[in-house]
């Protein structure tokens, strides 16, 4: 698997997208993407942190790592 500072970096900017919809779910901004009324959505908010921290988790995987030799 290769590593690159581009890929970890698109990883991070897609989980920044996924907290920010994360914040406008559970203040009920963007609710009628959800349903017709204007209500909160935890559980969509709450995905979406999920999603945000999966995210991240692969970032660190995939972003070059120095190997020091023991």
């Amino acid at each position: 698997m290769s590593t690159s500072w581009a890929t970890a970096g698109a990883l991070v900017a897609l989980a920044a997208v996924f907290f920010i919809l994360a914040l406008l779910y559970a203040a009920g901004t963007i609710g009628f993407l959800a349903s017709s009324r204007h209500t909160h959505h935890y559980s969509h908010a709450a995905v979406m942190v999920v999603l945000g921290s999966l995210s991240l988790v692969g970032a660190n995987f995939l972003r070059p790592k120095n190997n020091a030799d023991f």
